[in-house]
């Protein structure tokens, strides 16, 4: 008997087989697809894997970039920081103005004086007798270590700016310091001696005498002198001349009235440094005139004769080299 194949079998034989093509396609891509996930091409043999993390070259790339950026950003970071601490001592110029105007005003237009000296005698009336100009930084002298109180007067151990912080004619003593050097270090480890931390020992606590009993600023206050023989470098005339301006009547012309401490000890010159210059690597001062106003001024002439020539005593030498910073600075702001 002859094979027959119905018409409507044949069709469904062909649907089939179809289907079970469609099925067998699907199941070879699924493979192929989890092959490739797992590193290995459609053969079985082991492909490339897939990538976990960054070659060693990206790395490097990434490194440079960072350090490009860095050696970019940071020293823009420095001098911002550098020029924050710089407005801030200007700031503190003011704060400090105000509060002398006040003093003189309730003192007989007297600005606040300094006894410090053989030469002075507050007790007979005779003070502002300046043997040398670093004496214009004091603030007290007490004993060792003991914390300045408020309320100190000139006939209780009060110098020059001392009398502002005593009367409270100034919030805050910490701006009689320059806070470009707050935090430094000095050679044995502790605060440099121009630092407010140098007299800031616990206990007491903040702003209290050194072992000598003194307490410094970093402010020389109303350091113009009345006369220096500018003829001689080593002769002259005396070395405890009174000062110019003892009064706010006094300043008639717009005058150095303060500015950021300088010294050299021993000299000749002071010593270029971090520790020694208020706003390194800056060459200037921040300086407080007679008319209220305060700015950074460099002056070519005064930071030679600071950094070679200036010597820091009770003579008259030091008397000499002090007034040609003071006058240079005066004629020289240009910033």
């Amino acid at each position: 008997m002859p094979f027959r194949v119905s018409l409507p079998g044949l069709k469904q034989a062909a649907l089939m087989e179809t289907k079970f093509c469609r099925e067998r396609q699907g199941f070879k891509k699924l493979n192929m697809y989890k092959q490739s996930l797992l590193g290995r091409n459609q053969n079985g043999n082991t492909g490339r894997q897939a990538r976990s993390g960054f070659t060693l070259i990206e790395l490097l790339v990434v490194i440079a970039i960072i350090a490009i950026l860095a050696s970019i950003l940071l020293p823009a970071l420095a001098s911002a920081k550098l020029k924050a601490k710089r407005i801030q001592c200007v700031n503190n110029f003011h704060q400090l103005y105000i509060g002398i105007v006040m003093y003189a005003g309730d003192n007989s237009d007297y600005y606040p004086i300094t006894s410090v000296g053989t030469v002075n005698n507050l007790s007979a009336g005779i003070f502002n007798n300046v043997a040398g100009e670093h004496y214009t930084r004091y603030v007290w002298g007490g004993t060792a270590f003991q914390q300045v109180p408020l309320g100190i007067t000139a006939g209780t151990g009060g110098q020059n700016l001392g009398l502002v912080y005593g009367g409270g004619y100034i919030a805050d003593g910490r701006a009689m310091w320059c806070p470009s050097f707050s935090g430094l270090t000095g050679t044995g480890g502790g605060p440099i001696a121009l630092s407010i931390d140098a007299y800031s020992t616990t206990p007491p606590g903040y702003m209290c005498c050194d072992s000598g009993g003194i307490v410094r600023s970093t402010v020389l206050f109303n350091p113009l002198l009345h006369f220096v023989d500018m003829t001689s470098i080593t002769g002259g005339s005396g070395d405890n001349i009174a000062r110019l301006i003892q009064k706010s009547s006094d300043a008639k012309q717009r005058r150095l009235f303060a500015m950021d401490y300088v010294e050299a000890n021993p000299g000749p010159g002071m010593p270029f440094t971090i520790n020694t210059m208020p706003h390194y690597p800056g060459k200037g001062w921040d300086v407080l005139f007679t008319d209220g106003s305060a700015k950074f001024v460099f002056s070519k002439n005064a930071f030679k004769a600071a950094t070679v020539s200036l010597i820091t005593d009770e003579t008259h030498t030091s008397h000499f080299w002090y007034n040609i910073i003071f006058t240079s600075l005066e004629n020289d702001e240009v910033h």
